[in-house]
């Protein structure tokens, strides 16, 4: 199990691009193969899962579970490989990531009249 994208110590906006890699195939759960579970921090309560696509671009977006509650700043990505009934498959990966506020794609601001204003307040 490996993360192929983003990089780990990137920052990231949301959405972002995910880009994982397995040597187990990948489908839908009522197939019996292999799918990913997404969370962040270790908290595999809230998940995204992925069923499809060693190597394809999976687009997180800001309505994912994976991303429900956090806050922008430093966090753990985690991804985990899962067999078709959740249970843990026994892969892993995980990356550090530094998370922007949404719809930055993870680019700075370009409106220099931001500079005296307090952040906005984030709701993932």
């Amino acid at each position: 199990m490996e993360i192929v994208e983003p990089a780990g110590g990137a920052e990231i906006g949301v959405p972002f691009t995910l880009v994982v890699d397995s040597s187990e195939e990948l489908g839908p759960t009522d197939t019996g193969n292999h799918h990913v579970h997404v969370y962040f921090d270790g908290d595999d309560s809230s998940y995204e899962v992925i069923e499809s696509g060693n190597g394809e671009e999976h687009e997180i977006t800001a309505d994912s579970p994976a991303l429900e509650g956090l806050e922008p700043g430093e966090h753990t990505l985690n991804v985990s490989l899962r067999n078709a009934d959740h249970s843990a498959a026994g892969a892993d990966a995980e990356i550090t990531v530094t998370v922007g506020e949404a719809g930055s794609g993870g680019s700075p601001s370009d409106d220099e009249n931001d500079e005296s204003e307090e952040p906005p307040d984030y709701d993932y």
